[in-house]
């Protein structure tokens, strides 16, 4: 423990964060933030699911927000429709086998979605390339999507909507991540049922 230097990793952590989180308060941000919550609004309306996805950390934040959405964030109200794409195992060690660890999002995606839905996806880096399949295919069926990423990204996808924070490291960008869907949240049980 002594060889830590706790200021200097508290203060390299919170520099971190607040260069990444500065991002939020842009109009950059909420423009995008607008068109993607009306896109899920329109989603919950029209009785469509939410996908989500992520891989690693960004699949642990793609469940959370889909627990928040089915059970509930802050306020007891219905459940809302949405499904994590790759909770499947069953689903998953059959598409890396027969097919490729690059479709295992994609195929669960073409096999359960419809144009009424839209699709959140969450890449550090953006250039996860089982998330860059999926979004090409709901891309080509013109289907609504939304991806959480850093500006990292090496080519930005056309179609949807990219939300890119400036990245600082990993753990910033996915604080942020983890913050914008919570503020979806929030903002989803206010719209569609009048809660503050």
């Amino acid at each position: 423990m002594d060889k830590i230097d706790l200021k200097y990793t508290l203060e390299k952590s919170i520099k971190n964060h607040e260069l990444t989180f500065a991002y939020l308060k842009t109009n950059d941000f909420h423009e995008r933030f607008i068109k993607s919550l009306k896109i899920l609004y329109e989603t919950i309306k029209e009785d469509g699911c939410i996908f989500t996805c992520g891989n690693g950390g960004s699949f642990s934040d793609a469940q959370h927000f889909t627990a928040e959405l089915i059970v509930r964030y802050e306020k007891i109200r219905k459940p809302l429709n949405s499904i994590t794409l790759g909770s499947n195992f069953s689903n998953i060690t059959a598409c890396a086998n027969d097919f490729s660890y690059e479709n295992i999002f994609q195929r669960e995606y073409e096999a359960l979605s419809s144009n009424k839905d839209s699709l959140i996806a969450i890449s550090t880096s953006g250039n996860s390339s089982n998330i860059l399949e999926l979004i090409n295919y709901a891309k080509n069926k013109k289907r609504n999507w939304i991806l959480l990423t850093s500006d990292k990204i090496s080519e930005i996808p056309s179609g949807g909507i990219v939300i890119p924070f400036p990245f600082t490291s990993t753990a910033a960008i996915q604080e942020c991540h983890i913050f914008t869907l919570h503020i979806f949240c929030r903002a989803l049980e206010s719209l569609i049922f009048d809660l503050d």
